[in-house]
């Protein structure tokens, strides 16, 4: 128990930390990274996530982040297999797969589409199955190839956001009104910072979020608590810090953070109420805050 109020000590302090850093979210491209297209016959839902962590990791850079899979704009994977092969590999047979990555750079409904990125994939096995196990287990968990396009394409994405904000805008709205309000919420969190009808934007994201808000926090809450059970401290502090003090559920995930501090030595006992403190100071959560709560909630939700 110790050394588990120990890590949660050091990760609670580097999540207030980094609370002052929130300007930097704002000035990220965020794009969608939507669910694998295509071989939904030839690939588990298993491997199709696996997929899908691998390309997040070719997705995150400096200036990007993904996010959720309502993002307006975003990259669509596709994976198509050429037909197995059979090789002689010394003693035994080998089958080898051949598949084509395709990634392209789309709207969310894929018109219009602004470009596509292509990567040639093989791997080999005892079979096409253990092949392709091998294929996706290959995949590297980044690209420059791909970053080099992602950078290379962003003015057209900046310029479709630019010249679509208001129909975006009435997108969500209609969203809103059918009480779909995690889409709607994920068309305008996404949103770039220096648009004119940014303000706009986030004025809608603080009314559809004040009906999702008591249900994100319950959300949020299970999430710290299953993270802390599995001793991901990094996962389960992210979560605390996105839990909005004006929540129902607020008062419960105080409880949890009792729980903590009824064994925690003096030194890790204060760092809980700094944290408390800190909860205080957020009782009128600004827009930034509250943009930062539907994005992790929104990111985790969806992936």
């Amino acid at each position: 128990m110790l050394y588990y109020q120990k890590n949660m000590l050091k990760l609670l302090t580097l999540a207030l930390s980094l609370a002052s850093c929130t300007a930097l979210f704002s000035q990220q491209m965020r794009l969608g990274l939507y669910g694998v297209k295509g071989a939904t016959s030839e690939l588990s839902a298993m491997q199709r996530e696996a997929i899908h962590t691998k390309l997040r990791g070719w997705m995150t850079g400096k200036d990007l982040v993904v996010a959720d899979v309502h993002a307006p704009v975003g990259v669509q994977p596709e994976l198509i297999f050429g037909a197995a092969r059979t090789v002689d590999a010394g003693m035994k047979k080998l089958t080898v797969v051949d598949a084509e990555l395709v990634l392209t750079l789309q709207q969310v409904n894929g018109n219009p589409a602004f470009a596509s990125y292509t990567k040639q994939l093989s791997a080999s096995g005892n079979d096409a199955n253990a092949a392709k196990r091998e294929l996706i287990s290959k995949m590297p968990t980044s690209d420059a190839g791909f970053e080099a396009f992602l950078r290379e394409n962003t003015p057209k994405v900046v310029a479709y956001y630019a010249e679509n904000c208001k129909a975006i805008q009435s997108e969500a709205e209609a969203l809103g009104a059918r009480q779909e309000f995690d889409k709607a919420l994920g068309l305008l969190v996404n949103m770039p910072n220096n648009l004119p009808c940014a303000e706009a934007s986030k004025g809608m994201v603080s009314a559809f979020y004040e009906k999702r808000r008591d249900a994100i926090c319950g959300l949020t809450l299970l999430r710290a608590k299953a993270a802390a059970a599995k001793k991901d401290y990094d996962a389960a502090v992210k979560a605390l810090h996105h839990i909005d003090p004006i929540a129902s559920c607020f008062g419960d995930a105080m409880k949890f953070v009792d729980e903590l501090k009824a064994s925690a030595d003096a030194d890790f006992g204060a760092q809980l109420d700094t944290l408390k403190a800190y909860y205080e100071a957020k009782a009128n959560v600004d827009d930034q805050q509250r943009i930062l709560i539907v994005q992790d909630h929104l990111m985790m939700k969806h992936f």
